[in-house]
């Protein structure tokens, strides 16, 4: 009886597609979850980048939520996407590139201690990450299709 029990719940996982878990049934899902949360992030920026030309407190938050946003697209960057998301998924894949390479002047400055007037009114990673946002929906909005 236990055993039939045991397996009645394995085939009801198989057949969710392990989505009990919490886990996107799809990469439209997928790639919108992680530009929301990109997004989520980004939204402290504005203020942070700011502040951190002035405050070393601001400075270290800042570069915690960049190192963290830098996890999260390397993390996404390394899913594999089903053959017909194989276009979209490499040109969200070279605006994470863009998305990094900003991440990475800021932490660069940040690291010198060169944190400037210009990086502190620099919207290229807020832009960056609203880019990939859009991207996102629109992935999702064509897989639905």
């Amino acid at each position: 009886m236990m055993r039939a029990m045991t397996l009645i719940i394995i085939f009801l996982l198989f057949l969710s597609g392990c989505s009990f878990f919490g886990k996107p049934a799809t990469y439209g899902e997928e790639a919108a979850n992680f530009a929301y949360e990109l997004a989520d992030e980004s939204e402290q920026l504005s203020t942070l980048f700011y502040d951190a030309a002035d405050s070393e407190t601001a400075r270290t938050e800042l570069e915690s939520i960049l190192l963290s946003m830098k996890n999260q697209i390397k993390t996404f960057n390394k899913i594999h996407a089903p053959e017909q998301m194989t276009e979209w998924h490499r040109d969200l894949l070279e605006q994470n590139d863009h998305a990094l390479q900003n991440i990475e002047e800021y932490l660069t400055a940040i690291e010198n201690n060169t944190y400037t007037e210009n990086l502190k009114t620099d919207p290229g990673l807020p832009r960056q990450v609203m880019v990939i946002q859009n991207m996102a929906k629109n992935i999702k909005n064509d897989e639905k299709k």
